[in-house]
């Protein structure tokens, strides 16, 4: 409700004794309350309730012996004590549209360009959408949604303002208008919600009216004063600070590789809810590192995800063991480093790649420091969008809203971590972090392979003895060069240096799981020292191949009779005959090339009784 300008020019100084006053004569009847009345009501003396009365004659007048509110006075006083309760947020904008009277709702929708949508939410929605998406899509909405000139110009005081929020009498001085046309644009303002009136007591007990905008507005600006003027610019912590470095290297690469050659040579098995069976999992455990990070679930994970192992009958087995055998390390930790970076719960690479460049070589970085930077960052080239949560709503970047703040500290500490790309370590009690060698190459799309800042590799030789025993020098240099070994001979003991042993159960074994002995040659004679096999081997390997007693086990369908003479007139007919073969001359035909119903259907056509 509009009230007069000198109305509510009055209330600009207004004690907050004259406003308890005020509140309690407009919650009383219209006769109004004697001075000893309300002295008593107020705890103060009559004198100053007289005293009271006579400076604020704009509100309170004395009627013989009562002292009553002007007219307007009870609407002025809801005003205050609903600016006295306002933020000026987005939840005072929908508690205000759920409140308003049918006319002003009717005003607001034709301002926004609604045709009567009927639900208040709706409407509050709509407002919010149009003026408030944007910090500044406000100043958009009041240069194009009908607000008169006055109501512009008071506007744009406030919008340059510090703070976004200035007191009324303060506003109207900088205009320098007339009053009555400037309460006017002020209502317009109000009651559309570009500026929000707001009423406080300051620290004497005076009522200031104040207008503002939007709070998160308010809060959102205050921030980005805040951030721009600190600088934007990563600092490295002191090295000598620096305690636990933890680097990873090809750690990662090698635990898999381990875990795909455990799972090739003997693949475990998976339950209905796709876990590992237990004795399985206790297996593939003892190849794991102790207190190993990741575990042996994400390991599995992984290494499903990079496609080198995969789910087969209820089995997990190891995928194109070939093409991983010919890779190098530097390959295969490049390839499990590109298919990691693609997962959604890692931080997205190009977000992060002008960062790397900036990280000074060796130097060590606080995680937080990064993570705020990357998002300060990122947030050059985005607009901030409100964002509600429940009942609070505020400006943020969409990069900060998509979780991208958490993603990058998880990637630090998890994947990039486990990959090498970055080493931990702690400095005064926070969390740091430093580029490595290998993380500078990886981020390198381009980079050859040759440039790998990785340890050079031994080439691993296999030792085959005449007496059938396959040494293996160092378990660790490939795992999967012992994949063949495991399937075609036994393992004699542990250590760091294998020892296999060449059996014909163990050989046997391996042709039933249907591995190929001729592939298993042409390995240990790639492998073995000096490209040959001892004579006696490569004999006693031959004839055990040869050897091998080899059958074929069938299905057959077949046709019984227990009178041999109709299986004996089935194979002499013209019409079936070229369908079965004896298998019992007296009682058992078998048929091939023709499908079981269409046999039947030509029985029955030839006169025979199915049973």
């Amino acid at each position: 409700m509009r009230q007069r300008a000198s109305q509510l020019a009055s209330l600009d100084g207004l004690s907050r004794a004259a406003f308890h006053m005020a509140r309690d004569l407009s919650q009383n009847s219209r006769s109004g309350l004697t001075v000893r009345t309300l002295a008593k009501k107020l705890d103060l003396p009559e004198a100053e309730i007289e005293y009271l009365v006579d400076v604020n004659d704009a509100l309170f007048y004395t009627d013989l012996t009562k002292v009553k509110l002007a007219p307007g006075g009870a609407a002025l006083v809801q005003r205050v004590e609903d600016g006295l309760e306002s933020r000026g947020n987005v939840a005072y904008i929908r508690r205000a549209i759920k409140d308003m009277t049918g006319p002003a709702m009717r005003d607001l929708e034709e301002r926004l360009g609604l045709i009567q949508i009927g639900q208040r939410k709706a409407v509050g929605d709509a407002l919010v959408d149009i003026a408030y998406t944007y910090p500044e899509s406000v100043v958009e909405y009041v240069a194009r949604r009908g607000f008169s000139e006055v109501a512009q110009e008071l506007f744009d005081i406030v919008w340059q303002s510090n703070d976004g929020m200035m007191p009324v009498s303060a506003l109207l001085a900088l205009h320098g208008g007339s009053e009555q046309a400037a309460e006017k644009a002020l209502w317009e303002l109000f009651s559309g919600f570009a500026l929000f009136e707001m009423f406080r007591f300051d620290s004497e007990d005076r009522l200031i009216r104040m207008a503002g905008l939007l709070a998160e507005v308010r809060d959102w600006r205050k921030k980005e004063r805040a951030a721009e003027s600190k600088e934007l610019r990563l600092k490295p912590v002191e090295t000598r600070e620096v305690t636990s470095v933890d680097c990873r290297g090809l750690a990662l690469t090698r635990c898999l590789i381990r875990l795909v050659a455990a799972i090739a040579a003997k693949p475990p098995r998976l339950r209905t809810d796709y876990e590992l069976w237990r004795q399985d999992h206790r297996r593939l455990t003892t190849v794991m590192d102790e207190n190993a990070e990741p575990n042996l679930d994400d390991c599995v994970r992984m290494a499903n995800w990079v496609d080198w192992i995969a789910e087969v009958d209820s089995e997990l087995r190891a995928a194109d063991l070939d093409r991983l055998i010919e890779m190098s390390w530097a390959e295969r930790h490049r390839e499990l480093f590109h298919r990691l970076t693609e997962l959604r719960t890692t931080a997205p690479l190009h977000l992060l790649t002008p960062l790397w460049e900036e990280l000074q070589p060796g130097a060590w970085y606080a995680v937080t420091d990064f993570v705020d930077y990357a998002l300060r960052y990122s947030a050059g080239s985005e607009q901030p969008v409100l964002w509600g949560s429940g009942s609070r709503y505020r400006y943020i970047y969409p990069s900060a809203r998509s979780g991208v703040e958490y993603t990058i500290t998880r990637s630090l500490e998890e994947v990039f971590h486990w990959l090498g790309v970055v080493d931990r370590a702690e400095a005064s009690g926070q969390s740091v972090f430093r580029l490595s060698e290998l993380g500078r190459w990886l981020l390198i799309g381009d980079a050859d392979i040759e440039d790998a800042p990785v340890q050079a590799e031994d080439d691993v030789e296999l030792i085959v003895q005449p007496n059938f025993e396959v040494v293996v020098p160092d378990l660790d240099a490939d795992p999967l060069l012992t994949v063949p070994l495991e399937r075609f001979a036994e393992r004699q003991g542990a250590g760091r240096a294998g020892v296999y042993r060449l059996t014909k159960e163990a050989f046997t074994r391996a042709m039933q799981a249907k591995e190929d002995p001729d592939q298993f040659v042409a390995f240990l004679v790639t492998h073995s020292r000096g490209d040959t096999l001892p004579e006696n081997v490569l004999k006693t390997i031959d004839e055990w191949r040869g050897g091998i007693k080899r059958v074929r086990v069938r299905t057959l369908q077949v046709v019984e009779s227990e009178d041999p003479l109709v299986i004996a007139e089935l194979l002499h007919q013209r019409k079936l005959s070229k369908y079965l073969r004896t298998v019992d001359p007296h009682k058992i035909a078998a048929y091939s090339t023709i499908t079981k119903k269409e046999l039947m259907n030509l029985l029955k056509k030839e006169g025979y009784v199915l049973e």
